[in-house]
């Protein structure tokens, strides 16, 4: 769009949808605003295992170009296994110019590797003069493990220059909870040693 909002919802009504992809599942696609346009998007997964509330996959690109915001909010099913909030994977991008990147995500269900934020496998979130706020809330019950808030392994968050020039602020960590602002401060929460950097 031009200068207007982009809002998905995706299986947030009171009853969950049975369903095997997750919320919301951009593969190989794109949604894009131009101007003052924001992207808004909250879903939630289905209820069997191995799912996402969001899902930013297969080199696919979300982005708000000049001064829009983007805010995802996902939120992992009831499932028994890997119910996990948001996944950026498959050398896809998230990414603003100078408007904010706010990312929520909550693990659910009762199993292990049910984390709440993701970035994985080569996908990035980026921004030139936005801040960037990751908030992650792992899932899971008991022993079970992987339940992280923030998984950042073959994934970074990056920031760019006036010039374009990229550069990676965080890569290969697994925390509790992130936050990069605006002038590439990055705080994070180590999940064993629950120490604040």
């Amino acid at each position: 769009t031009v200068d207007g909002n982009v809002v998905v919802t995706a299986n947030m009504g009171s009853a969950m949808t049975s369903m095997n992809p997750p919320g919301l599942w951009l593969d190989n696609s794109q949604i894009q605003t131009t101007g003052s346009g924001n992207i808004d998007v909250t879903a939630r997964g289905g209820n069997q295992a191995d799912q996402w509330g969001i899902l930013v996959g297969n080199n696919s690109t979300m982005r708000a170009i000049a001064n829009g915001a983007i805010t995802l909010k996902g939120n992992g099913a009831d499932s028994s296994f890997k119910a996990m909030g948001i996944g950026i994977a498959g050398s896809s991008r998230v990414s603003t110019t100078t408007g904010d990147l706010s990312i929520i995500g909550t693990g659910s269900g009762q199993g292990a590797s049910s984390m709440g934020v993701a970035i994985v496998s080569g996908g990035q979130v980026e921004t030139t003069g936005g801040d960037i706020t990751v908030t992650g809330q792992g899932g899971g019950s008991g022993a079970s493990a992987g339940n992280y808030g923030a998984s950042i392994g073959g994934g970074a968050i990056v920031k760019f220059d006036g010039a374009g020039k990229p550069t990676p602020i965080v890569s290969d960590i697994v925390c509790n909870d992130l936050v990069v602002n605006g002038a590439g401060g990055v705080y994070f929460t180590d999940h064993k040693n629950k120490k604040v950097w």
